[in-house]
């Protein structure tokens, strides 16, 4: 079943930013063993970041040799390991998706990363999650900079300096609106994601791109950057990939 948007875009808290749950802090992650992972050639940008958030069990590898770099990110993916970083307001589990079952362990996981990631409804008017679709550079842009915006980690970078910043882009004409566009210059201003220097373009964001799991494990390093140092007395536990 392919997903139909609501609106574009329909993240809730790039809607509504005054209602979107407040995260402070992250979880204290437990840093287990480096992985030495055999498949990163051509993303050494991202290999501190891949090995750091592997240890950490938030983005773990495909099995013990290989990351896939390449590959996309699921929505189920992207929320899950939001979750295993972030500690989210209890509040904010509340949503009922028709497509996500009870009893599934990561659901919990969607309902508190909803709010940062774009809505999808059925036919009936009830809200799916489809944990199996990919998430975009845009969709990834508007999550993480709606998220720290929330925390009051960084604001958005001035219309001046967005506009100089996309305008340097191959691709800046086929971005999108104004408003997503200065999330999309805040992203890059603080390094949550980077532009492709070596694809069809010469340099460009490519927003309808898939993320995939060489940015994703850049993006997360980045986010715990700015949150700072998490709580000494918090845990965390993960239950699946």
């Amino acid at each position: 079943m392919k997903p139909s948007q609501v609106a574009s875009p329909t993240n809730p808290c790039f809607i509504n930013p005054s209602a979107c749950p407040v995260v402070t802090t992250f979880n204290q992650l437990v840093t287990a063993g480096r992985p030495e992972f055999q498949d990163l050639t051509g993303y050494e940008r991202a290999v501190s970041a891949i090995e750091t958030i592997a240890a950490q069990g938030v983005l773990q590898g495909i099995d013990s040799n290989h990351f896939a770099p390449g590959e996309p990110v699921s929505r189920s993916v992207f929320a899950t390991a939001f979750s295993r970083i972030f500690s989210f307001p209890a509040s904010s589990a509340s949503i009922l998706f028709s497509d996500i079952q009870k009893d599934d362990l990561n659901r919990i996981a969607y309902e508190r990363a909803q709010p940062y990631m774009s809505a999808y409804v059925g036919e009936s008017g009830a809200i799916n999650f489809f944990p199996a679709s990919q998430v975009t550079r845009e969709d990834a842009a508007l999550s993480a900079v709606g998220l720290l915006l929330a925390g009051n980690k960084l604001t958005l970078v001035e219309p001046a300096e967005s506009d100089a910043i996309l305008r340097s882009l191959d691709d800046n004409n086929g971005l999108s609106a104004k408003k997503i566009r200065s999330y999309i210059a805040t992203a890059l201003a603080h390094h949550l994601l980077q532009t492709d220097d070596e694809g069809e373009f010469d340099r460009a964001f490519g927003g309808h791109w898939f993320l995939n799991r060489a940015d994703f494990a850049v993006l997360l390093i980045s986010m715990e950057t700015l949150f700072g140092p998490p709580p000494r007395n918090a845990t965390s536990k993960h239950e699946s990939k």
